[in-house]
């Protein structure tokens, strides 16, 4: 902690006010930190060639001056002066990755500023090639976090990483608890109550997976899906199949990493079911996706009835204008 870089930085993040960044919860520094590590250079077998700018593109300042960045971990010790240099230093080599599994050991820590903060965070990786290869990584990781209108970007970066035991890193991954949302049921709730708690959220745990059947899954012919809020899209339609046709299917061929989501509250009362997560993916443009959603499902039996749909319209239109089918 004792770079002068960093200490400098820390020392400007300090001053000022409150950011217009947000300094908690979705999108803050600590939460993006986290993502940085945890899905951002996480990697599965039979997962797409890696692309740095798709995978992590939300996460830094590539628009930006002023970038400057050092991984430890390069064996040519370079120094990058964008986020693209930088991503051009690793693209290949993690992309010879069949897995990257990663586990944060500690932090973030986080000092917000006006338009700066910084964070810290030590995770470990273990990473298998495709030849079978398994080697391991212990990182201390700190970064400066510019407020842009984009949202908390990073500026500086600086990894200090040393080698591992494959076993010890193996022990670390499996002992991290799995990240779960907070269930919230209704004292007395009757069993088919419960049930409809599970079925929701065993649907959202495939759709995260990979699968791709949750609206037939948890939608009956005729359930009637409304989305709020004012736009083209902000309208009731009246099955499954018009959802589907009008505002599912132009969105999804959009994007060429789908969206998958992240579950952080399911509150249940009566036959009333409210999920509240978080969805990301990449756009065929190879712009980042990333919005926050409430969807309240009324159930019937093991399907929704009808459901209730909020989020940032504004964001989900932003990919359906600015991509016209048959362009890149």
């Amino acid at each position: 902690m004792g770079n002068p870089l960093f200490v400098s930085l820390a020392m400007a993040a300090l001053s000022g006010g409150a950011p217009a960044c947000p300094v908690e919860g979705s999108g803050s520094v600590a939460d993006l930190h986290a993502a940085w590590i945890l899905e951002g250079w996480e990697r599965r077998e039979g997962d797409p060639r890696f692309v740095f700018e798709e995978k992590l593109g939300r996460f830094y300042d590539f628009d930006g001056k002023g970038v400057v960045i050092h991984d430890s971990w390069d064996p040519q010790k370079r120094v990058a002066r964008s986020a693209r240099q930088y991503g051009s230093f690793f693209e290949a080599t993690f992309d010879s990755f069949k897995s990257a599994r990663h586990a944060v050991t500690d932090g973030p820590h986080v000092i917000h500023g006006r338009d700066l903060a910084t964070s810290s965070l030590e995770f470990i990786a273990r990473l298998e090639g495709r030849d079978g290869k398994v080697n391991a990584a212990r990182a201390q990781s700190q970064t400066v976090w510019r407020c842009t209108d984009k949202g908390w970007r990073i500026v500086r970066e600086q990894n200090a990483v040393d080698d591992l035991d494959v076993a010890r890193a193996d022990a670390i991954l499996q002992s991290q608890p799995r990240l779960t949302p907070t269930i919230i049921i209704e004292p007395g709730a009757r069993t088919d109550e419960r049930r409809a708690v599970a079925v929701l959220r065993m649907a959202f745990d495939d759709w995260a997976a990979g699968g791709n059947s949750f609206f037939n899954n948890v939608l009956r012919d005729d359930t009637v899906w409304t989305i709020e809020g004012s736009g083209r899209y902000a309208k009731t339609y009246s099955s499954r199949e018009a959802f589907l046709a009008e505002a599912v299917a132009p969105f999804a061929k959009r994007l060429k990493q789908p969206m998958r989501p992240t579950v952080r509250q399911i509150l249940s009362g009566g036959n009333h079911v409210a999920v509240v997560w978080d969805g990301s993916g990449v756009a065929i443009d190879g712009q980042p996706y990333a919005n926050s959603y409430v969807w309240l499902f009324e159930m019937d039996g093991d399907k929704a009835s009808r459901v209730t749909a909020f989020l940032d319209l504004q964001a989900y239109e932003a990919v359906l204008q600015r991509i016209k089918l048959g362009e890149t």
